[in-house]
C-alpha cells in the first residue's frame, strides 16, 4: 500500500526482500500502489512467487503483466468492486491469476460488498469461455 492508490501505507519492499531470504515458501505479493510496474524490480523474487496488481493502478498494465513474467514469477491481475469483469478479458494470456475484490481495497475489517458472489461467479464463467483452466 502506498498511500496514494490506497490510503494506507504497509510492508515495505525491504520487509519482502528480508522475509524471501529466510524461507522457501513462495510469496504472494498484492501491491496496491500507483504505477506497479516501477516497483517490480525492487523485490528479489523467483518462479514461485506471485505479484498481484491492479487494473485500476496502472495506464498500461498489459507492460506490467509482461514485466512480471519476465522477472520470472506468476503474474495476478485484481480488480476492484466497482470495475467490470470483462475488464481482464484481452489480458487473460497475461495473467496467471484473477483476484476479484470484496471490499474497496486498503482498510481492513469492511463489509463484504453486496453482489460479491454473484460478481466472482462471473469472473469464472468469463475465464471458462475464455479456456482459463486455473
Amino acid at each position: 500500500m502506498d498511500g496514494s492508490f490506497v490510503p494506507n501505507i504497509t510492508l515495505g519492499f525491504d520487509l519482502v526482500n528480508a522475509i524471501k531470504k529466510i524461507t522457501d515458501m513462495p510469496l504472494d505479493i498484492h501491491m496496491m500502489v500507483n504505477d506497479p510496474s516501477r516497483f517490480i524490480d525492487r523485490m528479489n523474487l523467483d518462479e514461485n512467487d506471485i505479484i498481484c496488481v491492479h487494473y485500476e493502478a496502472d495506464v498500461h498494465v498489459q507492460r506490467t503483466l509482461a514485466k512480471i513474467r519476465e522477472k520470472g514469477c506468476k503474474a495476478g491481475l485484481a480488480i476492484n468492486p466497482q470495475t467490470p469483469i470483462n475488464a481482464f478479458e484481452y489480458l487473460t494470456e497475461y495473467i496467471d491469476m484473477v483476484l476479484v475484490m470484496t471490499v474497496s481495497p486498503g482498510f481492513a475489517g469492511q463489509k463484504i460488498f453486496e453482489g460479491a458472489e454473484r460478481k466472482t461467479k462471473q469472473a469464472r464463467e468469463l475465464l471458462d469461455k475464455l479456456g482459463c483452466q486455473n
